[in-house]
């Protein structure tokens, strides 16, 4: 059988398809239809039953651990629970657990995997208007706010998903690639180093500091009945709030209009009620740049990947170029993901 590591990306998804199923036996069910979605971080499949749609999570080894998935899911329960919010609800199984572990030949280690109600609702990203960011800031404001009330502290399942956690990790997992050239290699470690600083100058209190989404893009955005439903909290964790806003603009920063999106969605966040004050807004383009390193720093690490295997060295000296930019004080204009 050929290794799980070499086969394309449709051979991968057939395999894990299989693993699917063997989560599925562990629900009550009646399975119509398992139709994949997406295989990239993790791998989704589509759901259906006769009367309802359900989306199933197979979880990438290594990425998280049985304990943060399963507080993902609580911290969802809780949201669904306790906020007027419309996100992922998640299904539990036969024995009341939130996560399955499933196993097959063919695909390395056992996956954990995850069911949630489907989201209904239309997805924005290619042609966003500044309605919809401001949606999107509304909906942070109320996610911010229940995560200050939430009680789930650092060190008890997530983890810190910024440069005293997850992002170092990142680093240094993808730093030593041959997609990042000894010539781009110092610009990421100067970026690397003035966002180290400006975290830090936020702070870590309550205030400014919790839990996060940590990939609230507009392709994690939902839109329906004049609300924005936020789906996709895989890499939820501890972080600064403010970087949740720097996220979702860092995936419009390349359009023409951005200072229209970035306007509304601050109006937004604050008319929602969002915890971040207007003073720390204007430290949100050196939380961008930290994104930028981030991502060319992941997919230089995803070498399992064929898709990412293949674009990594453009991509990330792409990514190098937009923080020369950064750091001449210029907009960054190249590439996005997601």
């Amino acid at each position: 059988m050929k290794p799980y590591s070499e086969l394309t990306k449709r051979g991968q998804i057939g395999r894990i398809k299989q693993l699917a199923r063997t989560a599925l036996s562990n629900y009550d069910l009646d399975v119509v239809n398992v139709q994949p979605l997406v295989h990239g971080e993790n791998t989704t499949f589509r759901i259906d039953t006769d009367s309802d749609r359900f989306v199933l999570r197979v979880n990438r080894p290594g990425y998280r651990s049985l304990a943060q998935i399963s507080a993902e899911m609580a911290w969802l329960a809780a949201i669904n629970h306790d906020t007027a919010l419309i996100v992922p609800r998640p299904v539990a199984n036969r024995a009341s657990d939130y996560v399955t572990s499933a196993a097959v030949v063919g695909v390395p280690e056992t996956r954990h995997c995850v069911i949630f109600q489907w989201v209904y609702g239309r997805f924005h990203r290619r042609n966003p208007r500044p309605v919809y960011l401001e949606r999107v800031g509304r909906a942070t404001a109320v996610l911010h706010r229940h995560a200050q009330t939430y009680p789930l502290q650092p060190g008890n399942g997530l983890r810190d998903v910024e440069w005293n956690g997850e992002m170092q990790r990142i680093w240094d997992k993808g730093i030593d690639q041959a997609a990042i050239t000894e010539a781009d290699r110092p610009i990421f470690e100067q970026v690397r180093d003035i966002t180290r600083i400006a975290f830090d100058q936020l702070g870590y209190n309550e205030d400014v500091y919790g839990l996060i989404h940590a990939d609230l893009h507009l392709a994690n955005v939902l839109f329906a009945d004049s609300e924005a439903r936020i789906i996709d909290f895989d890499d939820c964790g501890f972080g600064h709030f403010l970087n949740d806003l720097a996220i979702t603009l860092w995936y419009l920063r390349t359009r023409p209009n951005f200072e229209m999106f970035r306007e509304a969605l601050l109006n937004g966040y604050v008319a929602g009620g969002g915890v971040v004050s207007a003073d720390a807004f204007a430290l949100i383009d050196t939380i961008n740049a930290s994104r930028t390193v981030l991502m060319a720093l992941y997919i230089a690490g995803r070498t399992d990947h064929p898709v990412f295997r293949e674009v990594a060295p453009r991509y990330t000296h792409r990514l190098a170029d937009d923080l020369r930019r950064f750091l001449n004080g210029e907009p960054q204009i190249g590439a996005g993901w997601g």
